[in-house]
């Protein structure tokens, strides 16, 4: 978790911006930990929520939506953007051109 908060302030001291939404590699984000940690970070959207290897709904939906903890049953105040596909996915997975 501190590694997290030091992360966040370190890119936002260099960048000199406010930078409070995340993208994570699909090996790194985790739904029972990553949520928690951004949010500790001060991170307030994240966009991870989609597929590597193909394309689909993550989340079986498309619209935007608020975290919920299972684990601790609450709201979350992180805003999920999920997204339907990667270029990733087309061109190393499924080795098709443009």
């Amino acid at each position: 978790p501190e590694w997290m908060k030091e992360e966040a302030e370190l890119i936002r001291k260099e960048s000199n911006t406010d930078v409070n939404i995340s993208r994570q590699h699909y090996l790194r984000w985790d739904v029972s930990s990553t949520p928690t940690l951004l949010e500790d970070a001060g991170f307030i959207a994240d966009f991870s929520m989609g597929f590597a290897s193909g394309s689909g709904y993550r989340a079986m939906t498309f619209t935007p939506f608020y975290y919920f903890d299972l684990k601790n049953n609450k709201a979350g105040n992180i805003l999920f953007v999920p997204f339907t596909a990667i270029d990733g996915a087309y061109f190393v997975y499924s080795k098709q051109s443009t």
